[in-house]
């Protein structure tokens, strides 16, 4: 895996697709937990995702216990989420490699040219959680991470 810096975004291509996110080459990076992605398929729009995991999850939950945020850490809600089940960049290719090759990159991320993501017929800011009987339609990725604490 060749991996690029192009100004505060690192680059990594592979068949068909690029994915572009802000790191440094410096950065350890088989230790990212929590990272924005766009990712352009060949043919396709660019897509955004947020990967991360458990435990960045967890930090966040902790942090918003301390804050207050999110009702003082009683659920994590966001559109786009990707959670890997191991941090790092080899991680994080190997899960964009799978939502590509199985097809739901297009419902598991939004497109900003579209600014929603492929399966909502909603703002993107509408936690499908809370949307009862207008959810993500059958069989589409739900790109939100409801954990009750």
């Amino acid at each position: 895996m060749e991996i690029t810096q192009d100004g505060p975004f690192l680059i990594i291509e592979r068949d068909g697709s690029v994915a572009r996110f802000p790191a440094d080459l410096n950065d350890d990076l088989e230790e990212l937990q929590d990272q924005d992605i766009y990712v352009t398929v060949a043919g396709d729009p660019t897509y955004y995702l947020s990967l991360m995991t458990l435990d960045a999850i967890g930090t966040v939950l902790r942090r918003w216990a301390q804050t207050g945020e999110a009702t003082a850490s009683r659920y994590y809600c966001e559109l786009d989420l990707v959670i890997t089940p191991r941090p790092g960049i080899t991680a994080t290719i190997e899960a964009i490699d799978g939502l590509i090759r199985a097809g739901d990159i297009a419902r598991a991320c939004w497109s900003p040219r579209t600014l929603m993501p492929a399966w909502s017929t909603r703002s993107r800011r509408t936690c499908p959680a809370r949307r009862g009987r207008d959810a993500a339609p059958t069989g589409a990725v739900s790109k939100q991470a409801v954990l009750l604490a």
